[in-house]
């Protein structure tokens, strides 16, 4: 009723997606559910369909059907699309990859990152190498002090008189 194009033709075309991915972001609106076992790039279309649209239950539900799709061939890609769609499950997910597989940096689609991405991943994979994990068996981290009192002053001990201590009753 507004005299635009679209109600004169009753046509509405879509340029920037496929028909497939159309279709399938049309029966998700309409209940169906999603299709988990169509490739990777069909999800990656849907999740960015959903983003344009602001989809957003959808556009999760697509990030955490990417988190489980994630290995050394797709890490570089998935990352480049989370970052650049704000999509930061499955971002922080392949951060997590990339800093146990830092081979992968020098894989040429690494340099196709921006380049605030690429420091941002060869900075985590530095700190990864620095810091083991404390709960692991490997070794590498030993606490600085056995003492109880490690984290008090050494100035002089506290004692605590029963004037300064609570009372409960």
């Amino acid at each position: 009723m507004s005299g635009m194009q679209e109600s004169l033709t009753r046509k509405i075309i879509v340029t920037d997606c496929s028909p497939v991915i159309f279709r399938r972001l049309l029966l998700y609106l309409y209940g169906a559910p999603i299709d988990k076992t169509v490739g990777p790039e069909h999800i990656c279309e849907l999740m960015l369909l959903a983003d344009k649209y602001s989809i957003d239950d959808l556009k999760e539900l697509c990030e955490n059907t990417l988190n489980s799709q994630i290995d050394e061939h797709s890490v570089l890609c998935l990352l480049g699309i989370a970052d650049h769609y704000m999509a930061s499950a499955l971002k922080s997910k392949c951060l997590s990859f990339l800093s146990q597989n830092s081979h992968l940096t020098k894989a040429a689609m690494f340099k196709e990152l921006s380049r605030p991405l690429q420091l941002e991943v060869m900075d985590l994979i530095h700190w990864y190498g620095r810091v083991s994990e404390p709960w692991s068996d490997t070794g590498g981290f030993k606490p600085r002090s056995t003492s109880r009192h490690s984290l008090k002053s050494p100035s002089k001990p506290r004692s605590r008189s029963r004037k300064s201590s609570p009372s409960f009753m």
